[in-house]
């Protein structure tokens, strides 16, 4: 569902784009750019490989332009995502720049500095520094800094034990319990549906502005 989510945050800022996808042909860029590319059907314009450990995207920029793309959704990790943008801006493009949660890291914007300002990010997640700023200041002081899915780990765990306080201590009684019950979070309401999957999951949008990854909210 974060692929959708994408496609729609790109088209929220330019209802007409024209999309180039890449990916670095890993599984998860591979299957997370399908599910782009379907969303956004006749709005792709062209789409390229560059395999994990590319360090020269020049026949990929020339390619974007030649498309005459107004926006590349880049499915890939963050180390190598910082290396394109920057490459995509020191060539003169402003086009937007959009990736999911595999580049959705405060590493991001150090590698890529003033390349990824405006860049636009997706994840099914909520900052921990949103869901519980005290908690998460209590985390910073102990030496720990919040990952990308800190909160949702924090849910789980609690739904778990929630599980345990109600008398299950086995694989089985617990997995009903947490297939059966719902759990209210720091993110969201968990339930999982008959597939095992977090239901009514809302996908975040986020924009780097000034150095800063920030809060855009669920994406509609």
């Amino acid at each position: 569902y974060q692929g959708p989510a994408a496609a729609r945050l790109i088209v929220s800022k330019n209802k007409n784009a024209k999309v180039f996808l890449v990916n670095d042909a890993s599984d998860y860029a591979v299957g997370l750019q399908k599910t782009v590319d379907i969303t956004l059907a006749g709005r792709v314009v062209g789409k390229d490989v560059t395999p994990t450990g590319t360090t020269d995207f020049t026949a990929t920029i020339a390619k974007i332009k030649k498309s005459k793309a107004t926006a590349v959704f880049y499915s890939g990790y963050f180390s190598q995502a910082a290396v394109f943008v920057k490459q995509l801006r020191d060539s003169g493009s402003k086009i937007i720049f959009a990736s999911g949660d595999g580049t959705l890291d405060d590493q991001f914007i150090k590698l890529a500095r003033k390349a990824a300002e405006g860049a636009l990010l997706t994840a099914p997640a909520v900052p921990f520094e949103t869901a519980s700023p005290k908690l998460a200041k209590e985390m910073v002081a102990a030496g720990w800094k919040p990952g990308v899915y800190t909160t949702e780990s924090f849910d789980a765990a609690n739904f778990f034990l929630d599980a345990i306080k109600a008398g299950n201590t086995d694989r089985a009684s617990i997995n009903k319990y947490v297939s059966t019950k719902s759990h209210k979070g720091l993110s969201k309401t968990l339930k999982f549906d008959a597939d095992g999957e977090v239901s009514g999951a809302d996908v975040n949008g986020f924009i780097v502005k000034n150095g800063k990854l920030v809060l855009l909210g669920p994406i509609k």
